[in-house]
């Protein structure tokens, strides 16, 4: 188990602030945190971050798995999908807190900003491959422009010179 999925399964800070002693009562506990939902961003800031780490943690695992056995490779996908379990019931937990505490306008403020500001990543990395597409495709014109230039060049040039000579010398 990597550090960050232990981190992330560990860190039960958020589970023990809203449950405390009694799961039956989280949400009157989380009520009555109402007030400090604004002292918690830090806690949904780690929240996200250990998402972005699983997540991360997800691609580099499906590109790290060549040369790995089928044994290596399932305690990984298990491992990643227990931190992906985790994560999804504690974001269940966050909305839970929110709304039971009044403050469902921020989740879906939070929700919608979050959506948008996904859009707008997707579009600057669409963009930005596009432009790496381009300088790409760029580059090979100048590069078959200079080989027609060379090969062109590697055929009239012998042809002047050949015709040059037949002129200046009146034959072969």
């Amino acid at each position: 188990m990597t550090s960050s999925t232990a981190r992330l399964t560990n860190d039960r800070s958020f589970y023990r602030i809203c449950y405390g002693a009694g799961r039956g009562r989280w949400h009157k506990k989380a009520v009555a945190l109402g007030k400090d939902i604004h002292s918690l961003y830090k806690e949904f800031s780690s929240f996200y971050q250990a998402a972005d780490t699983v997540h991360l943690a997800s691609s580099k695992a499906r590109i790290a798995s060549i040369g790995k056995t089928n044994a290596q490779i399932s305690s990984e996908a298990l491992q990643i999908a227990l931190a992906s379990k985790a994560l999804r019931e504690h974001e269940k937990e966050l909305k839970d807190i929110l709304f039971y505490s009044g403050n469902a306008p921020v989740w879906e403020e939070m929700m919608a900003e979050r959506t948008r500001l996904i859009k707008e990543r997707n579009t600057l990395e669409r963009e930005e491959s596009e432009r790496k597409q381009k300088e790409k495709e760029a580059k090979v014109a100048i590069i078959m422009n200079t080989l027609w230039i060379s090969g062109a060049s590697a055929i009239v040039v012998p042809l002047i010179s050949v015709a040059f000579h037949v002129i200046t010398n009146r034959g072969f």
